[in-house]
């Protein structure tokens, strides 16, 4: 389902007529909740054309939607790749490239938080299929207009190979460190082919959110609110260049993380 309070014209239309404060194309993949939900609020706060996408609608978007035009949402479910290229279509059919590309899709459980005698081994597919090959399918999906685009990947530092402290959470420290890797590969293939779309894999803290969980909400002075990260993460999107080519993987403040 596509939700567009604006009418047939397409975001090109809506640049003419409003060019005074309309800046750029942002597509927001997991936009209606937690991070995501605030990121599209910071680029609609600038002006800018977003394009939300998430499971289902939520109560907090549809009241976004009322209020802004510029605000489009699409049901996608990035763990499906015929779902993600039919909800990738209208935004494809609208604009000729997209300028930000935020992808904050994840999946976390809890009861997954066990040492390795305890995991449940089979049930590790699907988060990888979400976590890391869900990226894939998003840039696969909107690759012909993927052009100089600044690409966040919102991973984490449970993805960090170098840094890691864990003895348990297998699961979602393995997705996180494979999407990662699908990141760096895919800008390999960008640098290859004169793309000059950048990647950046940024961990946007311990989010005040129920994936963050309720010692996120507990401990303030280490966790951080979705709003703050996300205005954070905002301006690493919007200076990608700032950043030397060999940089591609940081926390929300810009401190670089180890692979």
């Amino acid at each position: 389902m596509v939700c567009r309070l604006s009418g047939p014209e397409n975001a090109f239309a809506i640049i003419e007529r409003k060019a005074d404060y309309v800046k750029k194309v942002v597509a927001v993949i997991g936009g209606c909740g937690g991070l995501g939900i605030q990121l599209v609020k910071s680029h609609l706060m600038t002006g800018d054309i977003v394009y939300a996408y998430g499971l289902k609608i939520s109560s907090e978007m549809k009241e976004l939607m009322e209020k802004k035009e510029t605000l489009y949402f699409q049901e996608c479910d990035v763990s499906e790749t015929g779902n993600v290229k039919t909800a990738m279509m209208a935004l494809k059919n609208d604009v000729k490239r997209v300028d930000i590309l935020y992808h904050t899709v994840g999946i976390y459980r809890f009861e997954d938080r066990v040492y390795l005698p305890d995991c449940d081994l089979d049930k590790m597919g699907r988060m990888f299929n979400v976590n890391a090959v869900g990226f894939l399918r998003i840039l696969q999906s909107l690759w012909d207009i993927l052009k100089d685009t600044a690409i966040i990947c919102i991973t984490s530092e449970a993805g960090s190979i170098g840094s890691n402290f864990r003895s348990w959470e297998y699961e979602y420290c393995m997705s996180k460190c494979a999407e990662n890797m699908a990141a760096v590969i895919a800008q390999h293939y960008f640098t290859e082919i004169g793309n000059k779309s950048r990647i950046m894999c940024v961990h946007p803290g311990w989010l005040r959110t129920k994936m963050g969980g309720e010692e996120a909400f507990l401990h303030p002075e280490t966790s951080i609110s979705p709003g703050e990260s996300a205005e954070s993460i905002r301006k690493i999107a919007e200076n990608i260049n700032s950043f030397s080519p060999e940089v591609m993987y940081m926390d929300y403040a810009q401190n670089n993380l180890k692979w």
